[in-house]
């Protein structure tokens, strides 16, 4: 009997390798494995079913010429090339569809369906879309990421450590001045962290909004378009929005990411400027690092004032 299991690409045929320095497939791994196996197998009955019944759709005569009762077939090519047209723009390219497998014969015949049904203007495909466009924005990523983003972490190091108690003060600090310089710390953690909420979520609304914008301005995207951010600095870069998919910028050089969406996504970041976060003052506290920077810069103040000016001189003239 022919085993009627579908072949899955991307994935061995065998749990052994003919490789004996091949690592072993971990559990986490076979069982992805038999994950993908099984759905691939479910959406290629699930494919075949729908594309049989299409095919046997029965088709209204509207010829009365042909009679009652006859038969009309439906033009199953037209049918498919809408399909797949429509499928290539929910990914954002043409390019997607054969991204798995490109150069084989089979991806040479499906570009040249596809393109023939969209046309050789690669905008026209946006009129075959049928899936919102989400697009993330993950600001906190871009502080990790982006030169000159306001990053938090780094700012709470850099100004903490000014809050830093010198070695030669710290045995003849009181218990007052230990607390006073505590409530200095959690009090500067507050203002730096508010501040950069605050930058972030106004990002964050300009970034949506120039997203509407670049959208408007795409003919034929009648699809509804959303932004999914993640800005606060108090959750984590990996949780999900409302879709429950981890909220991650998009890679431009990544082959699975929506072209469209990477599309919108430049566009907004190259209108939208980075976000300025104002400065926050360190208090100078007795015996920390910050109280004698600012006693060095007094001292180095007042040694410019007494520096004598050119012309002048401390000696007495002789003449």
């Amino acid at each position: 009997m022919n085993d009627t299991t579908p072949n899955t690409p991307g994935t061995p045929t065998s749990a052994s390798s003919s490789d004996p320095s091949a690592a072993a497939p971990s559990m986490a791994d076979a069982a992805a494995v038999v994950e993908y196996r099984k759905a691939y197998a479910q959406l290629h009955s699930q494919a075949v079913d729908v594309l049989t019944r299409a095919l046997t759709l029965p088709v209204p005569s509207v010829d009365p010429s042909s009679g009652a009762g006859s038969r009309v077939l439906l033009d199953f090519a037209d049918f498919l090339a809408g399909v797949l047209a429509a499928v290539a723009a929910n990914v954002g390219s043409i390019d997607r569809l054969t991204a798995g497998r490109p150069g084989s014969w089979e991806a040479g015949l499906l570009d040249q369906l596809v393109s023939g049904t969209v046309g050789h203007d690669a905008g026209d495909l946006v009129h075959y879309r049928t899936a919102p466009v989400v697009v993330p924005l993950n600001v906190l990523e871009l502080a990790d990421t982006v030169p000159g983003f306001p990053n938090l972490d780094g700012t709470l190091d850099q100004a903490l450590r000014g809050l830093i108690v010198t070695p030669p003060a710290a045995d003849r600090l009181t218990d007052t001045e230990w607390d006073a310089i505590a409530a200095a710390e959690t009090q500067l953690e507050t203002d730096i962290t508010t501040a950069h909420t605050t930058a972030y979520a106004a990002y964050a609304d300009a970034f949506t909004a120039a997203v509407h914008a670049a959208a408007a301005r795409i003919p034929g995207l009648d699809v509804p378009v959303t932004v999914e951010t993640v800005h606060d600095p108090s959750t984590s870069t990996a949780l999900t929005g409302d879709s429950g998919r981890r909220i991650t910028n998009p890679d431009p050089f990544a082959p699975n990411d929506d072209a469209l969406v990477s599309r919108l996504w430049e566009n907004a970041f190259a209108a939208v400027p980075t976000p300025t976060v104002p400065a926050v003052t360190v208090p100078a506290m007795p015996g920390t690092r910050q109280a004698a920077t600012a006693q060095l810069a007094a001292a180095t103040d007042a040694a410019d004032v007494d520096e004598p000016t050119d012309g002048a001189s401390g000696h007495r003239d002789e003449g």
